[in-house]
């Protein structure tokens, strides 16, 4: 008798989690860029610890609702894999713009989450109102199919909260006052030339 292999679905898994790891890669990357560029390193390594964060908190939740690492679940991880990092941005940009104002780290930590916290939040509500009613469906389609809402709003919730509660209580949280990233720098540089040319209506630069 010989065993032969008809179908393999590990095969398609691990091009999933392929891409899943190639679409986290890019878009580090590009934060790293971006961020790195105009706050500095340590804002854009605490903006890509949440998705970290966000990824091991998902799978510890589809463990604890009995559900697996699957094709379904890395298919849902890797639609929202571009936005995880989106809270922490806006939310460290704003933290940072406030230190530059002159606020102490721990008023700035405070008020600059607090300050955007209902935009995020809405940002995060209208991505979830549009996959939860996956849930809604019934019989096995409904069992089968329900694995990537769970994952994508386990994953979208945990990143809303790791920019809300937990980044601004980490370590350098709200270091970043006067000193900015190269991009910033250049920015200030060139400020003064652009606005002797812009003329004496031009307002003040607002380089963060």
């Amino acid at each position: 008798m010989v065993l032969s292999v008809i179908a393999d679905s590990t095969v398609r898994i691990r091009e999933r989690i392929g891409t899943l790891v190639q679409n986290l890669a890019f878009g580090g990357a590009l934060v790293l860029l971006a961020l790195g560029w105009s706050l500095g390193l340590r804002m854009s390594l605490l903006a890509i610890k949440g998705v970290a964060f966000s990824l091991v908190g998902s799978f510890a939740v589809l463990s604890l609702l009995g559900q697996s690492i699957n094709a379904l679940s890395l298919f849902g991880l890797v639609l929202v894999s571009g936005m995880l990092v989106d809270d922490a941005i806006v939310v460290i940009e704003n933290i940072c713009r406030r230190r530059e104002l002159g606020e102490d780290r721990l008023t700035a930590c405070v008020r600059g989450a607090a300050e955007v916290a209902w935009p995020v939040t809405s940002a995060v509500l209208t991505t979830l109102a549009a996959f939860l009613p996956l849930l809604l469906m019934s019989g096995v389609t409904g069992r089968f199919f329900a694995v990537i809402p769970i994952a994508v709003c386990a994953a979208l919730a945990l990143s809303l909260f790791e920019a809300l509660c937990v980044m601004p209580c980490a370590p350098g949280g709200g270091r970043h006052r006067g000193r900015p990233g190269p991009g910033a720098r250049a920015g200030n540089a060139v400020a003064p030339g652009w606005l002797g040319s812009a003329g004496p209506r031009a307002g003040p630069p607002r380089w963060r």
